[in-house]
């Protein structure tokens, strides 16, 4: 069960990842395309699930590594009702280490959805062995997490992020 859990959050986190990359390479001004429904671009947005996602899976793999521990306490009530719901309330502030750039450069972008990629398919080539261990390991905002809570924050945080640069699109099509 916990597997096939996680292999419907790994197929789930693969499809937002495509409709995001999709929407924001949609057209030459898509990744810097700016409304009222969010303070950041679409770019912006891209930007930052890529470096969250990328931190999300180098702490599984450092559980993976034995860098966990059973010590760290587990995620908080709030925490779980997240990963539970799928649900991010709005104006959640980003940890600064996985903010977007000043500007956001097309090429720059799509090489670190190319480097994400390649270390989404590295994780998937090694779930099985790792996603089920009780190992936690410290999320500056949820607390301590296990590897499959990592895998299911990712695919809550990036559509969160899908469905922000939805509104985004929105709102540049209202008149």
């Amino acid at each position: 069960m916990l597997l096939t859990s996680a292999t419907g959050d790994l197929a789930t986190l693969r499809g937002e990842l495509t409709l995001l990359e999709e929407k924001v390479f949609s057209s030459p001004t898509a990744i810097s395309l700016r409304t009222d429904a969010s303070g950041w671009t679409p770019g912006e947005h891209l930007e930052h699930t890529l470096k969250a996602l990328r931190l999300n899976l180098r702490a599984i793999a450092r559980i993976g590594a034995g860098k966990g521990d059973l010590t760290t306490p587990p995620a908080p009530i709030l925490a779980r009702w997240v990963l539970l719901s799928g649900w991010i309330p709005a104006g959640s502030q980003a940890p600064k280490m996985v903010m977007p750039s000043a500007e956001v450069d097309a090429d720059a972008l799509g090489q670190l959805l190319a480097v994400a990629r390649d270390e989404l398919a590295t994780f998937e080539e090694e779930m099985a062995a790792v996603i089920g261990l009780a190992e936690r390991l410290l999320h500056p905002a949820l607390g301590g997490l296990t590897p499959r809570q990592w895998l299911r924050f990712a695919t809550v945080h990036t559509h969160h992020h899908r469905k922000i640069v939805d509104s985004i699109f929105r709102g540049a099509l209202e008149p």
